[in-house]
């Protein structure tokens, strides 16, 4: 037993030898092979391709910056070197530890902190890498350090993304930083070096694989010096459906209307408004922004950048989905077109009356859309789970008629997934089953949505039931050759008639025509779409528990409607309260919307 113990221990340390030999030797295997190969290798960055707006207008560049770098070259002295360094040396954060062991290990180092950092990045990586060790040096820095004529010493260039536009797009465009350890299989197998930059979030992620250039290759001489062979490649240009002109302008202005209903009463808990425009036709996006007041200093007012809850955060958004709602009673052939209603309330056992905002009066499904009818909605719920109202009913509902809805819901975008391409967030819906549950989610108020969903929504809609990808890019390019078109990506068409549909965009035309929406957009710019305010609560005094009750108002609109050129859908969370003796609520949408849409119609 011992003598087999013995043995184990005696090939477990012979491993061991083996491997830290391996290892120690890393950089006479890795130079053997180039010696035995052609000894051509990829090197330095590249810089990555431009991104410009759908009027060719620069965006996202890139600006050159200036390294110090080593390569070693064979029978040149590094502390040699390190010691002509070491006078332009100012490194801060060293690791002690680090610079400890190699002050040990280097006596020639003479015991100094700064020489021994520069030998720790003079040897970190191979013998025919460069090893960047001054980064982003001034010109004059560069110049006085490259007249001394140091072996191996020379200047290595880097690019750091430079925005044109002081816009909250610029979050939405992305960064670029070094690969991350979750990531670093993928991008081996992509045969990415490690030390590569490359796109960590947004579009400059999505697109990483356009965006990038190619590298310079060099022919690795005998003694660790290089020859340029070819020169780098830069990546390809993304050109984007954002306007950036009307970006510009929808950002002050819908600062400037924050901070004016601000003013009205009943809004102190008001601060966030969402804005999307877009192509109903082909599913780009023009402009979006998510923009919040963090003070109420009228004079000096402060914002904060929230364009990624637009894709991140979801709401209930209430009756502003009924277009949806009514595709599945549609759908279910539970509507009589031709019939007129009451408009009404519903009681259920052991729950209180749901009723429309008001009564009504007589309704059809073109008017209870116009109108925004709660009971129309609710009775056509009933009538799907297979049921017929009666007063006081004891009404059985099953997860199969929250799927019809869901479902006929996601065909146009509402809780799943619009292809946008950036990372966006599913909300979960409901999981509770029960009868008013079910009516709620016929009106809007039971399942939350994103804001771009609605924009796929109403895209949908205003496309004749046929719903395309959403996406911020059009197309990437190689000067003037396409190499990827985004736009028009068909997903599906709703499952109803096309009769069908036109009375829903008839009932949304309605809407803005002296119905729920009237006065959001003028008239004479031919507008069609949906409004609706939904119950929410939100944590008034900081203790993480929602305690207040507040409004949500929500817009999904475009126009012209014989042949619609934008979409604009409008989000406002905690736009009213009902806090004290008043239930007013403040008419936050409608007054961002007569103001972005005037704009839009009469400049774009």
């Amino acid at each position: 037993m011992k003598n087999k113990v013995l043995l184990v221990t005696i090939i477990f340390i012979t491993l061991i030898i083996f491997y830290t030999a391996l290892i120690k030797k890393h950089d006479y295997y890795e130079n053997l092979y180039l010696i035995k190969t052609n000894r051509k290798v990829f090197l330095g960055e590249t810089p990555r391709g431009n991104i410009y707006d759908v009027n060719n207008k620069l965006l996202v560049s890139n600006i050159k910056v200036n390294n110090i770098a080593y390569r070693y070259i064979k029978g040149s002295n590094i502390f040699e070197i390190i010691d002509e360094l070491a006078n332009y040396a100012n490194f801060k954060d060293i690791d002690d530890k680090l610079v400890k062991n190699y002050q040990n290990a280097r006596n020639t180092l003479d015991n100094n902190e700064q020489k021994a950092y520069l030998y720790y990045l003079m040897t970190s990586k191979t013998r025919f890498d460069d090893k960047i060790i001054f980064h982003d040096v001034s010109n004059d820095l560069l110049n006085e350090i490259l007249s001394l004529n140091l072996p191996g010493i020379s200047n290595y260039e880097t690019y750091e993304r430079y925005y044109h536009y002081d816009t909250t797009l610029n979050t939405l465009f992305g960064k670029v930083g070094k690969i991350r350890l979750e990531d670093k299989t993928y991008y081996l197998n992509k045969g990415y070096d490690l030390g590569e930059m490359v796109g960590t979030s947004y579009l400059e992620k999505e697109y990483e694989n356009y965006l990038k250039g190619t590298k310079a290759l060099y022919l690795i001489n005998d003694d660790y010096s290089k020859t340029l062979i070819k020169k780098e490649v830069p990546g390809n240009d993304l050109y984007l459906n954002i306007d950036i002109d009307l970006q510009m302008d929808i950002e002050r202005d819908l600062k400037e209307e924050i901070i004016n209903l601000k003013m009205l009463k009943n809004t102190e808990f008001y601060n966030t408004s969402y804005v999307i425009v877009s192509d109903p036709k082909t599913g780009g996006i023009k402009a979006l922004t998510g923009i919040s007041l963090i003070n109420n200093d009228y004079n000096n007012p402060l914002f904060d950048n929230r364009i990624v809850d637009i894709l991140t955060k979801s709401f209930v958004v209430g009756s502003v989905i009924k277009g949806a709602s009514q595709s599945v009673a549609y759908y279910y052939d539970v509507i009589n077109k031709d019939e007129y209603v009451k408009d009404s309330c519903v009681k259920l056992f052991s729950l209180n009356p749901k009723c429309s905002f008001k009564d009504l009066g007589k309704i059809n499904d073109i008017s209870a859309l116009k109108y925004s009818s709660n009971y129309y909605q609710f009775i056509n719920a009933i009538k799907i789970s297979g049921n017929e109202y009666q007063y006081n009913m004891k009404l059985q509902v099953t997860s199969d008629d929250f799927f019809k809805y869901r479902n006929i819901f996601k065909s146009y975008g509402l809780g799943t997934s619009s292809g946008i391409d950036v990372l966006e967030y599913v909300p979960a819906p409901g999981k509770t089953i029960a009868p008013d549950l079910l009516l709620n989610l016929a009106i809007g108020q039971y399942d939350p949505y994103t804001p771009i969903s609605l924009t796929s929504y109403i895209n949908t809609i205003a496309n004749n039931g046929i719903r395309n990808r959403l996406s911020i890019a059009s197309e990437v390019k190689n000067g003037n050759t396409t190499i990827l078109n985004n736009n028009g990506v068909l997903l599906n068409k709703v499952a109803i008639s096309d009769d069908d549909i036109k009375r829903i965009q008839k009932g949304f035309m309605e809407v803005l025509d002296h119905g729920t929406g009237f006065g959001y957009i003028n008239l004479a710019y031919k507008p069609a779409g949906k409004t609706g305010t939904s119950e929410t609560f939100m944590d008034s005094d900081g203790d993480l528990i929602d305690d207040l009750k507040t409004i949500t108002e929500t817009s999904a609109m475009y126009f012209p409607y014989d042949d619609p050129k934008y979409s604009i859908v409008i989000v406002s969370p905690n736009s009213s309260h009902y806090l004290g003796k008043t239930d007013y609520i403040a008419p936050i949408n409608s007054k961002i919307s007569k103001k972005l849409t005037k704009n839009m119609f009469e400049n774009y």
